[in-house]
This record gives C-alpha cells, structure tokens and sequence, in this order.
C-alpha cells in the first residue's frame, strides 16, 4: 500500500529572499579582474545596483560604476580609495574583503553565467515583493475591487519583464545606416506599408513601438478603416490581433469579407451569384490569413494586454484597439482619468511587445457643433491621448448625407516621423467597409514629386 503523501511546505514570507551571495561576488571579482571588460558588459546590461541583494555589493558596484561614468582609472586601488572618500569603506568589509572578491571568480570568462544568476535572483526576488503588496491588499484594502488588484499585480509583474538593455551606439549607428540604404533606394519604408502612398510617404509607414490613433465622431467608419488596413496589411502577411469592444468578432469578420471581396457581406440576401462566388472566395482567403480577433463589450485592459501578448509570442506585427473610450474601467478612476490610463497603457504595451498598436478613439461633440474640421483638441475625454499618440489621424465627413459612398478627410494632426500632410481624400464604401484613397500617387517613399 502506498504511503500517504506529505503535505508540501507552506513558504513563508520570514525566509530570506531569492540570492546568490556567490554569483554577486563572482561578477564583482570578474568587474575587478577586467574592469573595462566587465563594467561596459554591465552598462550594455542596464544592470542598477538593486539587483545585488547583499548591501555591501550594492556599494561596491555603484562605485565600480562612478568611476566608469568618470572615466577614471577603475581597479582595488582607485576602488577602496573611493569607497574611503565616501566613508564606506569599514562598511563593505575593508581591503580585505575587496581584494577577496577578485579569489572568488576563477575566470573573468564565467562572467555571463554570474550575470545570468544575478539577474534571476533580482527577477524572483520582484515576484515575491509583488506578491507580497498583492496580499497585503487582499488582507488591508478589502474594498478594493478584485478586477484592480489584478491589474496591479499584471502591471508590476510586467514591469520585471520589461527590463531593456541598452543597445550600443554603434549598433544604432549600423542599425540607422542599413534602414537609410534601404530607404533611399526605395527598398523600404521603415515601417509596414498601410497601401496609402501619400500616408506612408509621411510617415513612413507604420512603426514597432509606436501608437497611431485614429479618431471620428460615430458612424464615420472608425472600425471600417481599420478593417481596411488590417486588409492591407494581412494581404502582405502581417499578423493582426483585433480587439474589438466597439462590433463583435462574427461583424469583424463578416467586414473584413465585404473589404476582401468588395462586396457587402453584412446583408447577403442581396448578393447575386457573381456575388455569392466573390464571396466564397474571399472566405477562402481570409481563412489562409494572419488575423486574430477577440471581442465583448466588456473587455479590459488586462485582457487586452493578455491578447497582445499572445499574438506578439505568434509572431504578429499588429494590434488593433476598437476603441478607446470604450474598455471597461474596473477602477475607481473617472472617465477622464481612465481614459487616460489606458492611452499611457496602449502606448507601453506597443513598447514593450513590439508591436505597431492602432487605436481607434471617439471625437467629442464639438466639431457637430461647430460645423468645422476636428482638431486635437477635440479627442473626447483626455488630451492624454494626443500626447501617448506618436501619429494621430482626425477623421470627418465632407457631407452628411447618408450614401452609399462617402467623401470622407483623414487628417494628419499629428505626426512624430515627419510633418503633417495636411488633407487626405478618402472615399468611404460603407458596405464594403473600406476606404479608398482619392487620387492615389506612387507609393515611392524617395519621390517627392
């Protein structure tokens, strides 16, 4: 008969937290042995000296890196000279112990797999402080909404993930050069083509990392223009996740046929057999297509960062957010504060997954007013979002006449990569769910004629 199995340990939060005494010594002794080597491995490495738990190694590395950034000499000698001048020799354990560290490491060679065990000690030892503020909200804050605990926890749980290196200067440089090569001989944009020329011209595509934001007021075709660059988009073989608050996956779907097959898919009782045919085959297509969706009128930010995750680990290079105003605040926050929370949200998400985020956003009242163009001013609800935005298109009828085909005005407002056009001309299918350009030009990024 089989014995009962033990009941596991419960941890305890009194245990020491996640350490390495000896991989902290070892890149100390290593930075020592080979401080030119080794401290700029460390600066590339974006290391902080938060990551050393041991106290004393906190003071010895945030030395060994003064004197880098000063450009002084960096070895035991300048080392216990400035730790003396600052009254923290006794502190970190003498000569004795500094010269010590230098025995530790073997070879300055093992230098990575020290690195490698610093960094998973400083990692887990985040998990476990987040996860300490997330119980005592449980136990203190018992108020607080289940749904803004989570998120805090997410968020900080993320923040540990994305730790960025940084990239020498001569590796941008290389980087910089490859892109311009590529670039002035028409190669390339330097990012994905939307199949808008004069768009791409401007901007130079759309960017990883960066948040384009598309605003109108309702019923001007805010999820009909994404449904048409995603169509681009997933035409040319670039993944796109959809996050649609705004129309459910099976309209998403149903619009992205009617762009695909030019042809309105919303209302098939209408369809001749020509029609029909077209039909079919752009279900054929889209079903060999890069496109994700997932939708509710109820999703939050978490989710949606949960998706962004999801289709970043597939491969895909785009996100789509159907829109703004409309994620579900689980806070205490009010509109405009949560509005612009998720605007700040959507923008690091972009960061942070490399991803080339588009957002649709609402308009506020005033342009109806008015009868005038949009102006950034008028996004509803946060001026935030101008300022998270790296390119901000205004969307507005040229009449408000219900056709069939609609003259509608993109306007550049904003643009971090170059000016603002000015001015783009749409024609707007409604039932198709697609946008045209107005006299469309020759997407050459280099011509500008």
């Amino acid at each position: 008969m089989a014995e009962p199995r033990k009941p596991m340990a419960q941890p305890s939060l009194d245990d020491l937290p996640p350490h390495s005494l000896e991989a902290e010594q070892g890149i100390l002794g290593c930075a020592l042995l080979s401080p030119q080597e080794i401290t700029g491995f460390l600066h590339e490495k974006a290391v902080e000296k938060e990551w050393f738990y041991d106290l004393r190694h906190q003071e010895i590395y945030e030395h060994l890196m003064a004197l880098r950034a000063s450009g002084s000499a960096t070895d035991l000698i300048t080392l216990q000279q400035s730790l003396k001048d600052a009254g923290k020799l006794e502190m970190v354990g003498g000569l004795a112990y500094l010269s010590s560290l230098m025995d530790v490491a073997p070879s300055v060679a093992n230098h990575p797999a020290y690195f490698d065990l610093l960094k998973e000690k400083h990692v887990l030892r985040g998990v476990r402080e987040a996860a300490v503020q997330v119980l005592s909200e449980i136990q203190w804050n018992k108020d607080r909404p289940s749904d803004e605990i989570l998120s805090t926890a997410i968020q900080k749980l993320h923040g540990l993930r994305g730790h960025k290196e940084r990239t020498p200067l001569k590796r941008l440089i290389l980087k910089a050069i490859d892109q311009i090569q590529a670039e002035f001989s028409g190669k390339r944009l330097p990012g994905l083509k939307t199949g808008w020329a004069r768009f791409d011209r401007a901007t130079g595509g759309l960017r990883e990392g960066e948040m384009f934001v598309i605003a109108a007021r309702p019923s001007v075709g805010k999820s009909s223009i994404l449904v048409s660059i995603s169509e681009a988009l997933i035409t040319q073989g670039h993944g796109v996740g959809v996050a649609s608050i705004e129309v459910s996956d099976d309209s998403w779907t149903r619009k992205t046929l009617s762009c695909l097959g030019r042809l309105d898919a919303m209302h098939t009782e209408d369809l001749n057999q020509g029609q029909m045919k077209a039909l079919v085959n752009a279900c054929s297509r889209l079903n060999r297509m890069p496109l994700e969706i997932i939708s509710g009128r109820s999703l939050k930010l978490e989710q949606i960062d949960a998706f962004a995750e999801f289709i970043a680990n597939k491969g895909y290079k785009v996100l789509m957010v159907d829109y703004l105003q409309k994620i579900k605040n689980t806070t205490k926050k009010d509109s405009r504060e949560w509005v612009a929370h998720c605007s700040s949200e959507l923008s690091l998400i972009a960061q942070r997954r490399k991803l080339h985020v588009i957002v649709a956003a609402q308009l506020n009242r005033d342009t109806d007013k008015d009868d005038r163009r949009p102006r950034l001013s008028d996004l509803k609800m946060s001026g935030s979002i101008e300022e998270d935005a790296d390119v901000v298109g205004l969307l507005h009828r040229t009449s408000e006449k219900e056709v069939p085909i609609h003259e509608v005005n993109f306007d550049l407002a904003k643009n971090r990569n170059g000016d603002v056009d000015g001015l783009i001309p749409f024609r707007f299918y409604k039932r198709q769910s697609r946008f045209e350009p107005v006299s469309p030009i020759p997407a050459n990024p280099t011509n500008d004629t």
